[in-house]
């Protein structure tokens, strides 16, 4: 073989192998085939936000908020539920989840209402909805912006499971032939998540003698009524004296709460000589009718005769009682020995409410001398 046969060869072979690997470049070339729908504009600054989350949930709306990527006259929106957002990827529907029932909510051009609204849907099918209006409405594209609710979605069953929203608009009202824009939203269902927590039954009560600012400093077991009743608490002829104790309740009672006492006479011998009790009347009124000119009551109130006593008051936002009656006017006493009295009452929760109880007492010209005494056991009931 000749020096020009055999580079002629060498040629020949060196343009096969050129030809074999322009071959090669351009089967490359079709296999990334451009997708269908890409030809449509990619929306915008989008999102769907989902009226509930949680798995398996029904009657959701997800309100589609989207900046559009093409200027056009929009008659048909077309939205899917799939497991991925791609268009070249068939829309299959996440376990459980589907646009079947789908409607449109009311939508809005750039914060005011649609002209013309896209309404019943054209069809629709587990994965999709078409929304269609025979009009449309002119978008101008990356300045207007299109908030489109769709309505009755029922989510996937599983919880914490990513899905994905497609939304593509169209030229025609059968959302067909290619779309204007095309836009993908990724959501997710939750677990829905119970927060408990417990309040128990409270009604704190306490009893005594002082005025603390709450039950923790409440002190005092003794009243001593009459003449200097520091010392020698004697009770005075024809004048009414008194003393008085001091009861706090704070109650989350639904209902409420009563509170009742439960005493003796007052008696110097344990029952048989007793001071003449009053029976919602004043003290000098009682003694008047008595036997032997005495007399001894009680009230909740502030008294001008003697002058003891203080009105029911508490904390800010406090439950003013109803008072029963006989209890609750000023100067006027009630005293029932040896059975439960209730005295006031709630119908409903309240903050700490101070009582003052005055006890009030006279003695007779005949009333026989001693030390007169009985015991208040004072009873607070919440009804829960």
């Amino acid at each position: 073989m000749s020096r020009g046969e055999i580079l002629r060869s060498h040629y020949i072979g060196l343009l096969k192998r050129a030809i074999n690997w322009v071959g090669i470049f351009t089967l490359a070339t079709v296999f990334v085939a451009t997708p269908a729908g890409a030809t449509a504009g990619i929306l915008g600054t989008r999102s769907a936000t989902l009226s509930d989350s949680a798995g398996n949930a029904s009657g959701v709306t997800a309100t589609f908020l989207v900046t559009p990527g093409t200027s056009a006259t929009i008659l048909g929106v077309k939205f899917s539920l799939c497991t991925s957002p791609l268009l070249s990827v068939t829309c299959a529907s996440p376990g459980g989840a589907t646009l079947a029932s789908a409607t449109a909510g009311s939508q809005l051009k750039n914060g005011g209402a649609i002209t013309n609204a896209y309404g019943s849907p054209s069809y629709t099918s587990t994965t999709d909805v078409c929304f269609s209006n025979g009009t449309g409405n002119a978008f101008n594209g990356t300045s207007d912006t299109f908030t489109f609710p769709v309505q009755a979605i029922h989510l996937p069953t599983a919880v914490n499971t990513q899905f994905y929203f497609r939304m593509q608009t169209f030229t025609n009202t059968n959302c067909s032939t290619g779309p204007t824009d095309f836009g993908g939203f990724a959501e997710s269902t939750t677990q829905t998540l119970a927060v408990s927590a417990n309040v128990q039954e409270s009604l704190v009560f306490c009893t005594g003698t002082n005025t603390p600012a709450d039950c923790t400093g409440m002190t005092g077991s003794t009243v001593k009524i009459g003449n200097n009743p520091g010392t020698d608490n004697v009770l005075l002829l024809g004048t009414a004296t008194g003393g008085i104790s001091t009861m706090y309740i704070t109650t989350n009672a639904a209902s409420g709460y009563s509170i009742t006492y439960q005493a003796a006479e007052f008696s110097k011998d344990g029952g048989t000589t007793n001071i003449a009790k009053a029976n919602n009347q004043t003290i000098a009124a009682c003694a008047s009718g008595s036997t032997n000119g005495d007399c001894f009551g009680i009230n909740i109130k502030a008294n001008t005769t003697p002058a003891v006593g203080t009105n029911v008051t508490g904390a800010s936002g406090f439950v003013a009682p109803t008072v029963q009656t006989g209890y609750g006017t000023a100067d006027s006493f009630k005293f029932v020995a040896n059975a439960a009295q209730q005295v006031a009452s709630t119908t409903q929760p309240t903050v700490q409410t101070q009582y003052t109880v005055t006890y009030a007492a006279v003695a007779g010209t005949t009333t026989k001398p001693g030390a007169y005494t009985n015991t208040f056991t004072w009873i607070a009931t919440g009804t829960f």
